[in-house]
């Protein structure tokens, strides 16, 4: 999971409570403990994999498109295991609204 899923899931959180489905928005003090006791197995997994993608190229992200479909463009972002080495992960491309909660 990197930086741009966790604040989807922040975002997608914040609409539905503008909605009223669910009572009130995820805070990212909520998501982060949640977050922490995957990251342990999300570093190991990643260290095994034999075709193993750098920090780099997970914070630069990926575009490009298949021959038979549209573009395909993946904001890249610092993988939740480096939550804990920074502590604007996540947070720092958090925009409030435009949900009224």
């Amino acid at each position: 999971m990197l930086e741009p899923d966790a604040l989807a899931i922040v975002k997608t959180s914040e609409f539905f409570a503008s909605l009223r489905i669910v009572n009130s928005p995820l805070k990212w003090d909520n998501l982060k403990p949640i977050l922490a006791k995957g990251a342990g197995l999300q570093l190991q997994a990643w260290q095994v994999r034999k075709s193993q993608l750098s920090l780099q190229a997970m914070m630069g992200g990926f575009k490009g498109a298949p021959a038979d479909q549209p573009e395909i463009i993946v904001k890249g972002g610092s993988p939740v295991w480096q939550f804990n080495q920074d502590p604007k992960w996540g947070v720092r491309e958090y925009v409030p609204g435009p949900f009224k909660v």
